[in-house]
């Protein structure tokens, strides 16, 4: 990888970065019975990564930023290694996304502040495909969408006492059909909940009593690509 900095202006600097992955994927099957076929195989994923970020000191305690990276997920042995046809699955393609975040930080007499706006696009997200005798198998959807918002503060209140919250919402859907199966252009993708927020207030001196107390707070989580179920908000 690369990467490079430029202050270009006083309060202006450009981050920039680049960098290829590659990952090799290897099985040799030792174990091939009549009832239990050769699932050896091979296959290679390999990806440029760009990166760059813009950054505005608007004053010494407030940045602003807007940013851009490509991404790039291989899939896990444990997602490879079964398929629905038996066997293990190298036919699974490799998740890139474009990600664009625009935020700001500040620092004044009431904590530190930050907030960020961001976006996710992904070809080939990896997500399930069922399960085939109990066993877990997964595919490719051709394009999913993530859009939310970020929140966060926290505060050294007295002494040791500090305390924090954040809150983010993030819209997470597939931005395009899946064929033979319940998923459609909108839909939620299961597991991910929506709205979640967390507050704390600790007590953590460097050696010593550590104490804490902290409420956190999910939103209902989908269970299935149709979206037909949920299991409910928790506090």
């Amino acid at each position: 990888y690369l990467q490079a900095s430029w202050n270009f202006l006083p309060a202006w600097t450009l981050d920039a970065g680049l960098r290829y992955s590659n990952v090799h994927y290897e099985s040799q099957d030792h174990y091939v019975t009549a009832g239990n076929g050769d699932d050896s195989g091979k296959t290679d994923y390999d990806k440029v990564l760009p990166s760059a970020a813009l950054s505005w000191a608007i004053t010494p305690n407030v940045n602003t930023y807007v940013s851009y990276a490509k991404g790039f997920e291989t899939p896990t042995f444990t997602e490879m290694a079964y398929s629905a046809d038996d066997g293990m699955n190298f036919n699974l393609k490799p998740a890139s996304s474009d990600n664009y975040e625009v935020g700001i930080k500040a620092q004044n007499a009431l904590g530190n502040f930050t907030a960020a706006v961001f976006q996710s696009k992904t070809q080939d997200d990896i997500v399930s495909a069922g399960t085939v005798d109990g066993r877990a198998t997964y595919r490719n959807a051709d394009k999913t969408l993530r859009e939310g918002v970020e929140l966060s503060w926290n505060k050294a209140l007295w002494r040791d006492l500090t305390a924090q919250a954040s809150y983010s919402y993030i819209d997470a859907t597939f931005d395009a059909a899946i064929p033979d199966s319940d998923v459609v252009k909108g839909t939620y993708i299961p597991g991910i909940a929506k709205n979640q927020a967390f507050a704390a207030l600790g007590w953590q001196p460097e050696t010593g009593f550590n104490a804490g107390v902290d409420v956190r707070y999910m939103d209902k989580i989908y269970v299935d690509d149709g979206n037909s179920d949920a299991a409910p908000s928790d506090t």
